[in-house]
């Protein structure tokens, strides 16, 4: 809840600026990752995870080229290849999260930015089991090109996530009383259509 408070203060505050402007910019992209896992055991359970990610950006944009705006990623069709099927089996995979990104559009269409998402979850379903990971939190950083003369934009990012609970169905409890490491990260390369008005 007061996440959420956070989130309207900010965006209400930058509306309050001179001359803001509506922010709205869906984007789509491609996705590749890395589950970092071991278990209590010492086991290898990490993976290679690939998707189609998507998202969509709303706030506030000033004059100066800062902006702030709520966000929501997630991801379709995702691939979950284990390093060690003996330990964990490949599978398919679903993430979803909720935030916040800032940014700058600096000169010549580059532009900068940076996000905390303060509601992440991990979806991993192998051998017919979709073990449900929450209670994450999630930061990522990136950079990118917009073109001059329409609104699109080509974007690199780079994300980290981590989770405190798991839920398989069967299961729940804490991640770290089965897992010693259990984390994700990932690079994303994007098109989104920045539009304000």
């Amino acid at each position: 809840m007061v996440n959420w408070i956070g989130l309207v203060v900010l965006l209400l505050s930058l509306g309050n600026t001179a001359h803001a402007d509506i922010m709205i910019e869906p984007w789509l992209g491609y996705e590749m990752g890395k589950s970092k896992c071991t278990t209590v055991a010492d086991g290898n359970c990490s993976g290679d995870i690939t998707a189609t990610a998507y998202g969509l950006r709303l706030g506030y944009k000033s004059m100066i080229g800062l902006w702030v705006a709520g966000e929501y990623d997630g991801d379709s069709g995702g691939s979950f290849s284990a390093d060690d099927t003996t330990v964990v089996s490949s599978g398919d995979t679903k993430h979803t999260s909720l935030g916040v990104t800032a940014g700058f559009d600096i000169i010549m269409g580059l532009r900068v930015f940076a996000g905390y998402n303060f509601k992440d979850q991990l979806d991993v379903t192998s051998a017919g089991t979709t073990t449900k990971f929450t209670g994450g939190n999630s930061i990522k950083i990136g950079a990118g090109y917009k073109l001059p003369l329409i609104p699109l934009a080509f974007n690199f990012e780079i994300f980290q996530g981590s989770y405190k609970k798991y839920d398989d169905g069967t299961n729940s409890g804490d991640v770290d009383t089965i897992y010693s490491t259990f984390k994700s990260s990932a690079y994303i390369l994007s098109v989104s259509a920045p539009l304000s008005f």
